[in-house]
């Protein structure tokens, strides 16, 4: 609930109240030493002594997560402060716009804006899952477009890491119900498969216009996601590239065996991707589209599909790379990792590599596959 706004919340001076709603509220504020903006997060405990002390546990344990994140596309933690019964969280405050704002304005989004965005939230997560943290309520709301092109993944409220079993309250379902993984909905454990199912409902939306999932209630939604069909990208955008749906719909999969679950190799694909289509990286279509935001003269699709068919090459491209990722390819597995290896030693790869201790083994052992395939031969 909203109270009145505070001139400061601990060494920090309040600017504005920027929202409000049942876990707490959300201030601009700035520090009289530093020349920056910061958002501050506060969160009131309720309750007995018993329950103000768990509620303090979970949201300093929200901040050591959080902060354990270091990358571009996550809005990084400054600082966790306890002040009245409240816990302060401050945070990075990213000056731009919210999907689900963003998409009041538009019906959906143009497909290189859609690659980029697609590409940046995928190497935000890939930071948050090398570090075994998992974001479990990726939606619209909790990705902001900044004014200078980068996207950020915000608000880490509900993220889990292993070690948290000890405070995590059981038999909750946490999360958004329609941006939830099926087996999450079910009551299985979350993993990187189910963050990257949230992220391709975000997607149908971006491109389609349409919510991926309706339902006069939560649990209309629910009930809608187990038991019918997703529906078709394919149907909803027809005028864009199969293989881009196919993507995406794969995303979706009710599977989990048929899903992806690494973020970062996606992340690279998606990126790969856009850049076939633009020859641009993903700030610079972002950066791009912003400025020109009010100056479209055709509808967003049939802009992207115009630039499009003049480099469908790079359709098959997009395709070929993500079957080369899985094990039912028809590529033979020696092709398979020379090929991958190639398009994972670019230089914006490397840096993902770096930050991926499980993908810097599997390309270890790739080349440790060659290297005796060579001897053999």
């Amino acid at each position: 609930m909203a109270t009145r706004q505070p001139k400061k919340l601990g060494s920090y001076e309040v600017a504005e109240r920027l929202g409000a709603g049942g876990m707490g509220e959300v201030f601009l504020t700035h520090h009289p030493h530093l020349s920056r903006p910061t958002a501050i997060k506060r969160v009131h405990f309720t309750g007995d002594e018993r329950a103000v002390k768990n509620a303090s546990s979970r949201f300093l344990r929200e901040a050591q997560v959080w902060a354990r994140i270091g990358h571009r596309n996550v809005a990084q933690v400054y600082d966790y402060f306890e002040q009245r019964k409240a816990g302060h969280l401050v945070l990075e405050y990213v000056d731009g716009i919210d999907l689900d704002v963003l998409l009041q304005d538009e019906e959906f989004l143009p497909l290189d804006l859609t690659l980029a965005i697609a590409a940046q939230t995928l190497s935000g997560l890939q930071a948050a899952h090398s570090e075994n943290i998992l974001h479990r309520d990726i939606k619209a709301s909790n990705i902001r477009l900044g004014r200078d092109g980068v996207v950020k993944v915000l608000d880490f409220g509900i993220a889990r890491a292993p070690e948290d079993e000890r405070i995590t309250r059981t038999g909750l379902v946490v999360g958004t119900p329609s941006h939830m993984a099926p087996e999450v909905l079910a009551g299985d454990d979350a993993s990187t498969a189910s963050d990257i199912y949230s992220v391709g409902v975000v997607l149908y939306r971006l491109l389609s216009g349409r919510r991926f999932a309706r339902g006069a209630s939560p649990a209309e939604v629910a009930r809608s996601l187990r038991s019918n069909p997703p529906p078709s990208l394919r149907e909803a955008c027809s005028e864009h590239p199969v293989e881009v749906s196919l993507l995406i719909e794969r995303m979706l999969s009710k599977s989990v065996r048929r899903r992806p679950d690494h973020a970062g190799l996606l992340a690279i694909v998606f990126e790969t991707a856009l850049r076939r289509l633009t020859g641009k990286k993903p700030q610079q279509i972002c950066l791009e589209w912003l400025a020109q935001k009010e100056a479209f003269s055709l509808p967003p699709q049939e802009r992207a599909v115009n630039g499009l068919m003049q480099e469908r090459d790079w359709v098959d491209n997009l395709w070929a790379q993500w079957a080369g990722l899985r094990k039912e390819s028809d590529v033979s597995p020696r092709e398979r990792i020379v090929e991958k290896i190639k398009d994972l030693t670019t230089t914006e790869s490397v840096a993902l590599i770096r930050k991926s201790p499980l993908l810097l083994g599997v390309i270890a052992a790739m080349m440790g596959f060659l290297l005796i395939a060579f001897l053999i031969h």
